[in-house]
């Protein structure tokens, strides 16, 4: 549909505009926290402008991603948003959305209200679909597509600016092996000293882990951050790792932010992804990867469910150096048969992505014919 305006709530509302070519406000409802709070207040014109291109809408699109849970409160801002845009008038459509855990009694009552006055209803795996299911949902009707990323492109290797090339010019072997964390137990850890004793083991047991996997395999190892910037914390954790490491020498650690087709073409230049960002894991499978996922919410799980490798997911409460191995050591024998299933089960999520574009455009040809 090329004559669509579309207009993106964003929180880099200039940084979207210019990456890609539409209108972008900051989201109208929120803060999401405090540090939010004065930006909102600086920009009440702005604010105005997003709750207008709200109301004038012919649909408002929630997604994609694993929005809906409720870490740290995330869950009750993006209710806020569908909430506005049905006081405004405005059709609502969940697209592809990733969703739990949601634990908390008042969680459970608001999705339920909420979501049960939406028109359309896609989740990107079936954990998704029975959690919406337990809380109630009962209509819409909800449909199990996939995550609209496994639709992108990789760049040619030699449009990269951002990317290392150097990565790529290797003997082949090595197995070469891309490591993407995130911080977690900061987030949900209460206890801060127990936060950060649980992370400053996560971080010993993974260098340890890539210590052995150099030491045994004769891997090479590069570490993949998958966000940047002061809140993301992705690359001070890895910086973390690689100084726990005995072969560090033998370590790359990406520190330039990519665009997601770069990321795309990185990651499939490794032999195996080990990913905690869940994003690693769909793009590396998009480009026939075999990954193991470390499972610190149950999205990693059904991912992997869906390309059929669940049984390499590993807890993240249950990580040690011996599991680890046992599984690289697995993945690495049956390669050649883990990529050919990878690549059938992609070419099905591939279809099920479209269908949530198809979806959207006959909510909007309905809209136009009335």
């Amino acid at each position: 549909m090329p004559d669509l305006d579309i207009t993106v709530f964003s929180g880099d509302p200039a940084n979207t505009r210019s990456e890609h070519c539409v209108d972008s406000f900051h989201h109208p409802p929120f803060p999401l926290d405090l540090q939010s709070l004065p930006t909102l207040i600086a920009s009440r014109k702005e604010t105005r402008q997003a709750i207008a291109a709200l109301r004038h809408a012919d649909l408002f699109i929630l997604g994609g991603g694993g929005l809906l849970h409720d870490y740290r409160g995330a869950l009750y801002p993006w209710l806020l948003e569908v909430v506005l845009a049905k006081a405004l008038g405005t059709p609502v459509a969940l697209y592809a959305l990733g969703v739990g855990p949601i634990r908390r009694k008042l969680g459970i009552l608001l999705t339920q209200a909420v979501l049960s006055r939406t028109e359309l209803i896609t989740v990107r795996d079936q954990n998704s679909k029975e959690l919406l299911q337990r809380i109630g949902i009962r209509s819409p009707d909800i449909e199990v597509t996939a995550d609209p990323s496994v639709l992108l492109s990789p760049a040619p290797v030699v449009n990269m600016r951002s990317v290392p090339v150097r990565v790529f010019r290797r003997s082949e072997e090595y197995p070469l092996i891309g490591i993407s964390l995130r911080p977690w137990f900061p987030y949900t850890v209460k206890d801060q000293k127990l936060a950060h004793e649980k992370e400053s083991h996560f971080q010993m047991t993974l260098a340890q882990t890539a210590d052995a996997l150099i030491d045994q395999l004769g891997a090479r190892i590069v570490f993949i951050p998958m966000h940047f910037g002061d809140r993301a914390r992705d690359v001070p954790l890895c910086e973390g790792v690689l100084a726990l490491m005995k072969s560090s020498d033998k370590t790359y650690l990406l520190s330039e932010r990519c665009a997601p087709q770069e990321m795309m073409t990185l990651l499939g230049g490794m032999d195996l992804v080990i990913g905690m960002r869940l994003h690693s894991l769909i793009l590396a499978a998009t480009m026939n990867v075999p990954v193991i996922g470390i499972a610190y919410d149950p999205k990693i799980i059904g991912f992997l469910s869906s390309i059929n490798q669940e049984k390499y997911a590993i807890n993240i409460e249950d990580l040690h150096v011996e599991r680890c191995l046992s599984l690289v050591k697995s993945v690495w024998l049956h390669r050649d048969q883990i990529r050919r299933e990878i690549q059938k089960r992609v070419i099905r999520l591939k279809q099920k992505a479209l269908w949530n574009v198809q979806l959207i455009c006959e909510m909007l040809e309905s809209a136009e014919e009335r």
